[in-house]
């Protein structure tokens, strides 16, 4: 399995490619994203909780933060997907507690680069999160399912809003 950083490090490589002679100094942007998206800039993250799963809402969402993201212009139009299962606290009574901490990670899907145009809104990645997520609906066992996207093209723009990067000339 690879780590967060190992797939966050291939996302950056291959995005570096693409923003040569756009992002300066680019090593030292690649770096500046990558200490970013450890901290979890530019991220968004889904709760799906049980007994309220509705797996159409979600997607629509999901979806939606997908295609809204910025940074397509400037050729970062891929993201990250991590889709995780937690178990039940000790605490969970008759009602779930809404807090993760404490519980259990069940199992972790990471589907490492997936870019939006190629493989969301033209390739198999959106049947493949519907699949996902249908095989793991929320139960009263597995009452919390997150599916967290870090858009890379999010991070680009976080990066320039706060001066972190510049654009070249």
């Amino acid at each position: 399995m690879v780590s967060t950083n190992e797939t966050i490090s291939l996302v950056l490589d291959k995005t570096r490619c693409r923003l040569r002679g756009l992002v300066d100094p680019g090593q030292q942007a690649a770096n500046r994203m990558l200490a970013a998206a450890e901290q979890g800039v530019g991220g968004t993250a889904f709760v799906w909780m049980w007994p309220d799963a509705e797996i159409d809402a979600l997607m629509a969402e999901i979806d939606e933060t997908i295609r809204r993201a910025p940074g397509g212009s400037l050729g970062a139009d891929e993201f990250l997907m991590v889709i995780r299962i937690w178990g039940r606290h000790p605490a969970d009574g008759e009602t779930i507690a809404d807090c993760l901490e404490g519980r259990p990670l069940l199992q972790e899907y990471r589907l490492g680069v997936v870019d939006r145009y190629y493989d969301w809104n033209h390739g198999q990645a959106k049947a493949r999160v519907r699949d996902l997520l249908q095989a793991h609906v929320p139960t009263q066992d597995a009452p919390h399912v997150t599916v967290a996207i870090l858009s890379l093209g999010a991070l680009v723009v976080d990066l320039l809003k706060q001066g972190r990067i510049n654009i070249r000339p």
